[in-house]
C-alpha cells in the first residue's frame, strides 16, 4: 500500500484501488482544488437571467456565491441561485432538463432559509430517510419531483444536485453536519471500498446496491431515492470509521472521483 514517490498514488493491497490514505487524499485534494479553485463570475453577470441570456458568461464558482451570501446586507435569494447555477455547471447536475429547475430548488431553499445562518441552521438538521416523510430536510425537499421540461413525461428527482449543494455549503457555510455527493462515479465504486474495508463485519455489496435509477415516476420513488442516499451515505461513514485516519467525506469523495473519472 505504501508509496514513497510524492506524485504517485497508494493502493489498496487486495485491490487495485487507491486506498484511503493521507498521502492520496492530501495529493488529489491539491490537484482539485488547483483546477477548480475559486473563480469571480462575469462582469454583469446576472443569475436571473442566466439561461436566458445568450452570452457564455462565467457564472462563477459555489465558493463565490457561498462567501458573497455571508457579507453585510447580502442579497441572499440572488446569492443562493448563483450558488444553484455554478453547482449545477460545474458538476453537470442537470437541472436544465427540469422546468424552470434552478429557479424551483431556490423557491424550495429560501422558502425555508430568509439568510445564510437559517441555512446553517437547516445544515444542522440531521438526515434520515426515517423522517424524511415531513420534507423538513433539504436533501428531502431539494429531491422531491421537479417536472421534465422538453415535452418529456415524468419528473426527475434531482438527488445529486440536492446532495451536492448541501455537500458545498456545509463546507464554505461551516456547518457542523457535512454532507456526501450523491455521484455516479462514486456510486460506481462504492461496493469495492465497502467490501475492501467492512468485509470482516458486513454481507458483501455489488454495484447495484447504491444506485439509483430515474426511470420510476411518483412519491414512492422519490422516497426509495432518499432511502438509497441513507444507505450510501451510511455506508461512506462507516468506511471513513474503519479507515481510522480521519478523512473526511470530501476527501473521500475526491480520491473516487478523480481516479475513476477517466
Amino acid at each position: 500500500m505504501t508509496n514513497s514517490n510524492p506524485y504517485e498514488l497508494e493502493y489498496e493491497d487486495k485491490i487495485q484501488i487507491p486506498a484511503l490514505t493521507r498521502k492520496n487524499a492530501d495529493f488529489i485534494k491539491g490537484i482539485i482544488k488547483w483546477t477548480y479553485r475559486k473563480k469571480n463570475p462575469s462582469k454583469g453577470f446576472d443569475p436571473e437571467n442566466h439561461y436566458a441570456s445568450k452570452k457564455k458568461e462565467s457564472c462563477g464558482t459555489a465558493e463565490y456565491w457561498f462567501e458573497e451570501m455571508k457579507k453585510p446586507n447580502a442579497d441572499f435569494r440572488k446569492c443562493v441561485l448563483g450558488a444553484i447555477i455554478a453547482i449545477d455547471t460545474t458538476n453537470k447536475t442537470h437541472l436544465e432538463a427540469s422546468k424552470n429547475g434552478s429557479k424551483i430548488m431556490r423557491k424550495r431553499i429560501c422558502g425555508k432559509c430568509k439568510n445564510y445562518n437559517d441555512l446553517v441552521n437547516m445544515l444542522n438538521i440531521p438526515f434520515s430517510s426515517n423522517n424524511t416523510i415531513n420534507e423538513d430536510h433539504l436533501i428531502s425537499l431539494l429531491t422531491k419531483g421537479v417536472k421534465a421540461s422538453g415535452g418529456k413525461k415524468g419528473y426527475r428527482y434531482n438527488i445529486s444536485f440536492a446532495s451536492k449543494f448541501c455537500a458545498y455549503a456545509s463546507i464554505y457555510l461551516n456547518s457542523d453536519i457535512k454532507y456526501s455527493k450523491y455521484d455516479n462515479i462514486v456510486s460506481d465504486h462504492l461496493h469495492e471500498y465497502y467490501n475492501v474495508y467492512l468485509n470482516q463485519k458486513q454481507k458483501q455489496k455489488n454495484a447495484t446496491d447504491f444506485k439509483i435509477s430515474n426511470s420510476k415516476k411518483g412519491k414512492q420513488h422519490w422516497l426509495e431515492v432518499l432511502e438509497i442516499y441513507d444507505t450510501y451515505s451510511n455506508a461512506i461513514s462507516n468506511i471513513l470509521k474503519e479507515a481510522g485516519n480521519e478523512l473526511t467525506r470530501e476527501e473521500f469523495d475526491n480520491i473516487v472521483w478523480f481516479y475513476f473519472k477517466s
